[in-house]
């Protein structure tokens, strides 16, 4: 059978032939022209991310450079991209282990290399090079696939005992020499707190000094009565502020904190006092 177009006559065959030719001659205009698009977006992020890399904006330049790798259809851009992310996070992985190189240096002196001899390590160079890894993750924040690896690998490292002990001892000596004072005014209670925390950054020194005092003080069954009492009133003035400040903009939520307070604090306190004549003003 024979159909007509345009004056002539094909067949039915000719006729689907010529339909698909149009149809694949689209789909190829539709694609270079998508071509062309990703093209010039592409130029348009590689200067960004250039640009970005250039002001050290790591985190930026980093998440541009993803978005090209992954863009579709493909460019050149892609595997350009592809590569800035490797040397960005080849050159964090290096400074890293750089670093890492550092501490285990220090931790294991020449002096004593198996450790068994127990050399004192150098306190001063440890916590500069954790300063230095700080730093390091700071530069590297927001970076994709490089800031979790840094923050891993400082979490671990902080964690080992040679390097706690020397890394949380200004804290521990703070809060040592703080709960000191209070006793020495005459407040074991509050010195009993800070103790508290003190104890927690074992294996620091003055948190060994901290945890002794704090069994010493926890034999006697009146300071530690003084101390929760102190904590409860510490959680009700937080909770009295957080009431102060949803009266305006929730005031059943405010009415909620209060009546917390007025169940939990002793009726002989100012803060239960405050916080019956604030909920009978509500």
């Amino acid at each position: 059978m024979l159909v007509s177009s345009g004056g002539g006559w094909v067949s039915p065959q000719q006729a689907l032939f010529a339909s698909q030719q149009a149809a694949a001659i689209a789909a190829a205009q539709k694609r270079e022209a998508a071509l062309a698009k990703a093209v010039s977006t592409g130029r348009t992020l590689w200067q960004l991310a250039q640009d970005a890399e250039k002001e050290a904006d790591l985190r930026l330049a980093s998440r541009l450079y993803q978005r090209l790798a992954l863009m579709r259809p493909k460019t050149t851009f892609n595997g350009e991209a592809q590569g800035r992310l490797r040397d960005i996070q080849g050159r964090a992985a290096e400074k890293l282990q750089t670093l890492d190189d550092e501490l285990a240096n220090l931790k294991l002196p020449k002096s004593d290399p198996t450790g068994l001899a127990l050399a004192k390590i150098d306190a001063v160079a440890v916590a500069s090079t954790f300063e230095l890894l700080d730093a390091l993750a700071l530069e590297y924040a927001g970076v994709v696939t490089v800031e979790d690896k840094i923050n891993d690998k400082i979490k671990r490292l902080k964690k080992d005992a040679k390097f706690a002990e020397i890394l949380q001892e200004p804290t521990a000596a703070e809060l040592w020499k703080l709960g000191q004072e209070y006793e020495e005014k005459g407040e074991p209670c509050c010195a009993l707190l800070v103790y508290q925390q003190g104890a927690d950054l074992a294996p620091a020194p003055s948190a060994r000094l901290a945890r002794e005092r704090l069994k010493e003080l926890q034999a006697n069954k009146h300071v530690v009565a003084a101390a929760e009492r102190c904590q409860l009133l510490q959680r009700c003035h937080e909770t009295y502020r957080k009431a102060q400040v949803a009266i305006e903009a929730n005031p059943d939520r405010a009415r909620q904190y209060l009546r917390e307070i007025i169940e939990s604090a002793p009726t002989d306190t100012k803060i239960y006092q405050d916080a019956r004549m604030q909920i009978a003003a509500l």
